[in-house]
């Protein structure tokens, strides 16, 4: 299994009922969130503007023992590792498919999220999740702009990859209020898409080696 080794219990978020804004949160405004590195192979996503250090999401990184050139990204949501978790997956250069887990449902990553055009949209459609939770991305302007993939014209989310990466702008991801029910499905989708979109090499010449 490309998933790190859990139990089932350990995925514990229904996908159908993920990040449901309360009222309040429904009127409130959009908010810039910073990627925000800690440690070694972990970051964490707070708001911008934010005195206080308070994550909503922490992302974590770790290498596959058995295949040293795959790595597995978990996503909580919370301040660490200890908090609930929303949903992992594993890419690599390794023989075995690209997998996505969302809860307790796994799909080959390669099919959950496929691309249109060379600079065209991305599209996050996993099997066995409610529809309502597709998404569109549209990674050929700055920001990137994110959608519903069932016709929505709403904005859901932008976000805004640093231009320089030893620089000190961080990446930032801005999720509008219509956005919020979708924001682990945006998080998930925008991982991997920037896992793909940053990997070196012409998509013809690396496909072979990574999945």
């Amino acid at each position: 299994m490309q998933v790190p080794t859990v139990t089932d219990t350990f995925f514990n978020v229904s996908s159908k009922n993920v990040a449901t804004p309360t009222e309040g949160e429904k009127a409130t405004q959009n908010t810039i969130y910073s990627f925000l590195p800690v440690g070694v192979s972990s970051m964490i996503l707070i708001p911008h503007d934010s005195k206080d250090v308070v994550a909503e999401y922490y992302i974590s990184v770790r290498m596959n023992c058995f295949m040293p050139s795959s790595y597995n990204t978990t996503v909580y949501r919370g301040a660490d590792d200890l908090s609930p978790p929303v949903g992992a997956f594993e890419m690599g250069m390794v023989a075995a498919p690209s997998s996505v887990r969302m809860g307790r449902t796994v799909n080959n990553a390669a099919t959950a999220l496929t691309q249109s055009g060379a600079w065209g949209s991305w599209y996050w459609h996993p099997a066995n999740i409610n529809e309502r939770y597709h998404l569109r991305w549209e990674f050929g302007k700055r920001p990137a702009i994110c959608r519903s993939a069932n016709g929505g014209r709403a904005i859901l989310a932008k976000f805004t990859p640093p231009t320089v990466h030893l620089g000190d702008q961080l990446p930032e991801l801005e999720i509008f209020s219509e956005g919020r029910e979708y924001m682990d499905h945006i998080l998930i989708s925008l991982l991997i898409i920037e896992r793909r979109r940053l990997t070196p090499g012409r998509p013809d010449t690396t496909k072979e080696l990574f999945n």
